[in-house]
């Protein structure tokens, strides 16, 4: 205590002018509507700042792993045919046939946010119309199918995840190509359904199961996952296939946008079929 007096004593002068200071600006910041705004915007300019700078840091030491995911979808897309893919500006452009007639173009995306654990979850990415995004049209990553567009504005798209009541897609049974219909069971984020497949299927624990190219959305074989459980629905006679999902869509940062270039060909002409 007596060290407290002296020191109070000693530089009385200095803390009592301290704290003259102090009362001054709480006054000053109280009464003046312009002060106190003043006072708010320059603490919020330092503290985006600083949000913006350790976001930047955080984006640099992501980068390295940004682009290795990046060139492991270039490079698993080159797998699929090495004569397949050529380089447009910005984009990368998928040839499937002989005669390099071209079927599908991807666009490479970053995922803005998205939900993993609602009934109906969706994915907003950062291209738009202006990047030549359009309504349905796919979203994968090498290691599965994330979703498809929905809503688009100039420079955002929305997409329906794969994790979506009215998400379901034809897939097949890697091995011997035995097709049914994948989708999410509407809880775990890990796990679906493969139905619609006759009890005589040969189905077994550990087959692959792709994408059947069916609905003209998604390119054929893109992985979706592995079977862990194969029941037998005696009421329906079906097959009830539960698929480990390859695809951790909680970890999800880089996307490529699929169009199709023969879809409305093939959508209208489907429409003029009896």
């Amino acid at each position: 205590m007596n060290k407290l007096v002296k020191i109070f004593s000693k530089y009385y002068v200095l803390i009592l002018f301290l704290f003259l200071e102090l009362l001054s600006v709480v006054f000053i910041f109280q009464g003046k509507n312009y002060h106190r705004s003043l006072f708010i915007n320059t603490v919020n300019d330092a503290t985006g700042n600083v949000l913006s700078t350790v976001t930047n840091y955080k984006d640099y030491l992501n980068l390295r792993d940004e682009n290795e995911r990046l060139n492991v979808e270039i490079s698993k897309l080159r797998r699929l045919d090495s004569e397949s893919i050529t380089k447009i500006n910005s984009s990368y452009t998928f040839i499937n046939d002989s005669v390099y007639r071209q079927k599908y173009t991807y666009l490479d995306a970053k995922v803005i946010t998205s939900t993993v654990h609602k009934k109906n979850n969706y994915i907003l990415i950062n291209k738009g119309i202006r990047d030549g995004i359009n309504l349905e049209m796919g979203i994968i990553t090498s290691e599965g199918v994330v979703g498809r567009i929905v809503s688009v504005s100039d420079n955002y798209a929305k997409a329906m995840s794969f994790l979506h009541k009215d998400a379901g897609m034809f897939c097949k049974i890697k091995r011997n190509e035995a097709t049914g219909i994948l989708q999410w069971n509407g809880d775990n984020p890990e796990e679906a359904l493969l139905i619609d497949l006759p009890l005589t299927t040969d189905v077994i624990v550990g087959d692959s199961v792709i994408t059947s190219g069916y609905s003209f959305t998604y390119p054929k074989g893109i992985p979706m996952g592995i079977v862990k459980e194969v029941k037998e629905n005696q009421s329906n006679q079906m097959l009830e296939v539960a698929v480990q999902l390859s695809l951790n869509y909680n970890e999800i940062s880089r996307v490529l946008v699929v169009q199709s270039l023969d879809k409305d060909e093939l959508n209208k002409l489907q429409k003029n079929t009896p």
